[in-house]
């Protein structure tokens, strides 16, 4: 029941990975990510998830936007090793940052409401793929310097990739741009 409740709430949803790395037995040493949930009401929000956490019930976040670590244990992690937590909100948002506490938040200033939008630096983008690729186990193949080398291309070859997905009186609207 609280699940329905707590997903009837969202209105958008915006994730964005800056940036992670692995460490050599695959475990996250460094994460940059950040989430921002859209909402009416982010403290009922939370308060929701508190019922399904014993460790969030009560955990309050100021109305002003300050940045607040989750409790320590708040995330079950069966051993494994949990970034740093931090929760912001504002009137309308209920914002995640993994292992980045000074968030540079979007402000959306156009007149149509952005159903989802996309944002991608292909390059940048390839280049952490590949890195991870090199990370995992080998079996020392052909096929693997193969597949770095085409990875390698591909990155040189992507731009900037930008997706809006708007709606008007004609229907569905894509705007895709892509900048090199």
């Amino acid at each position: 029941m609280a699940m329905n409740m707590g997903l009837t709430q969202f209105k958008s949803v915006y994730a964005s990975i800056a940036d992670i790395e692995l460490s050599d037995k695959m475990e996250p040493k460094k994460v940059d990510a950040y989430i921002s949930i859209g909402t009416d009401d982010p403290a009922g929000l939370l308060g929701m998830v508190g019922m399904l956490s014993p460790k969030l019930m009560g955990f309050q976040i100021p109305s002003d936007g300050s940045v607040v670590k989750l409790p320590e244990g708040a995330i079950p992690s069966k051993g494994q090793p949990v970034p740093d937590i931090y929760l912001s909100r504002t009137a309308k948002s209920l914002n995640i940052m993994i292992a980045n506490d000074k968030p540079a938040l979007k402000d959306y200033k156009g007149d149509t409401p952005e159903i989802m939008s996309i944002t991608l630096d292909g390059k940048r983008y390839y280049k952490q793929l590949n890195k991870i690729m090199k990370m995992l186990p080998k079996d020392g193949s052909k096929d693997e310097a193969d597949i770095a080398k085409m990875m390698e291309s591909m990155g040189d070859m992507m731009g900037n990739i930008e997706e809006i997905f708007t709606a008007d009186k004609r229907g569905f609207v894509i705007d895709y741009s892509v900048t090199y």
